[in-house]
């Protein structure tokens, strides 16, 4: 596929990625692997195509911006897709290898796996805040029908201090994923912080 690569590359695209379009392997494993990509590329605060891999053509140019980056642990197919230059994929199929078995495992595909939503996404704190401020309003909402409740029937459906025990447990709850969200957004403008990415990137400059 390199020829075609280049083919590309001479066309004007500074990258050029390879699209694994169909995979070799487990279906289970596929669809998880289809899924997450979907997940990634849909929360990214930048779009990262589906499907795509460390099998790429880049331009010097990119490569050169690559360097601007000091990533301790970096997601590559992210940080290339955020560098922002004309790009364009190639469909192939992900053959199984012959021999051998990847040492790719578990554990370290969640860990990437994890590394990629986290590096270039700050949903999973912003679904804490909604989780948090849901659980809370749904609970004082709770309180006001069981209190409605108790003053029509006269407590008739639960003995006293058990609606109260309710409204407490998820209301203090949602208060506490409340809070964590919002300390995770502290953390998060740390981390992005910490990771020291460009803030532009040029592809050329005019007139200046």
């Amino acid at each position: 596929m390199i020829v075609e690569f280049v083919r590309k590359w001479e066309e004007g695209y500074e990258i050029v990625y390879g699209v694994r379009a169909r995979r070799e392997e487990n279906r289970m494993l596929e669809l998880a692997r289809k899924g997450y990509y979907r997940v990634v590329s849909e929360f990214a605060s930048t779009p990262i195509p589906p499907d795509v891999g460390e099998f790429q053509l880049i331009d010097r140019a990119v490569v050169e911006a690559l360097r601007k980056f000091d990533d301790y642990y970096p997601y590559i197919r992210g940080m290339i897709a955020s560098c922002g230059f004309r790009s364009t994929g190639i469909a192939y199929t992900w053959i199984a290898r012959k021999k051998g078995i990847s040492k790719n495992r578990w554990f370290h595909l969640v860990d990437q796996g994890l590394n990629g939503l986290i590096s270039f996404s700050n949903a999973p704190m912003r679904l804490c805040l909604a989780a948090g401020f849901a659980l809370s309003a749904a609970s004082i909402g709770y309180a006001l029908l069981q209190l409605l409740i108790n003053i029509l029937f006269l407590r008739e459906f639960a003995a006293p201090g058990i609606a109260t025990l309710i409204v407490a447990l998820f209301f203090f709850s949602g208060v506490q994923l409340l809070f964590l969200g919002i300390v995770g957004e502290y953390v998060m403008a740390i981390h992005s912080q910490v990771r020291k990415r460009p803030l532009v990137i040029e592809r050329e400059r005019v007139n200046l």
